[in-house]
């Protein structure tokens, strides 16, 4: 079904560009910023993002729906990527910085994900469980591996991992509307 593989395949390229954080965080927050045993602290603070973009997620998305919610957000998700690579570029990036744009990043990162899951998951109503593990593995075993290239660019900067995380979303952002037909 050309909804439920459109959206899988978008949410596999977001997964992506979070298993390049999960991979790049590591050397980012020692190399780069020297958190120390902030780390911890730090990346809490990101995946609290998250956390909290879920529940505001469970609060609007019944009022606004699933697509004004998800689409809105993988555009913002796109535009804070931007703003990071530009930060990075232009050395302006400091660990308040990256924590502001990650902290948003995830913040998008959690309002599309689920949204673009379920969406993926309508037209499948009478096999959501089995189409549900295979869109949960392709978008594991592809992400994975779209991480894995991201965290490996790690150069000392943080220009491989926002550079990554703009293709990721401005490619989830391309695949959804393809599916759309730019709606």
């Amino acid at each position: 079904n050309r909804m439920s593989i459109g959206y899988a395949t978008a949410l596999m390229l977001l997964s992506g560009g979070l298993y390049g954080f999960v991979g790049s965080e590591p050397q980012i927050f020692d190399e780069r910023f020297h958190t120390g045993n902030r780390f911890g602290l730090c990346f809490a603070g990101v995946a609290g993002a998250m956390a909290v973009a879920g529940y505001v997620n469970s609060r609007i998305v019944e009022r606004l729906g699933m697509r004004k919610v998800s689409h809105t957000s993988v555009i913002a998700f796109v535009g804070i990527a931007v703003l990071h690579l530009i930060a990075a570029l232009s050395g302006f990036e400091t660990l308040a910085v990256f924590m502001v744009l990650q902290m948003a990043l995830m913040a998008a990162y959690g309002l599309t994900t689920s949204n673009f899951g379920a969406i993926a998951m309508e037209p499948m109503a009478a096999i959501a469980g089995t189409a549900s593990s295979v869109q949960g593995a392709i978008s594991a075993a592809f992400g994975g591996l779209i991480g894995a290239v991201i965290g490996q660019a790690y150069d000392g900067t943080t220009i491989p991992f926002a550079l990554g995380l703009v293709l990721c979303g401005s490619s989830a952002l391309a695949v959804v509307a393809i599916t759309e037909r730019g709606r």
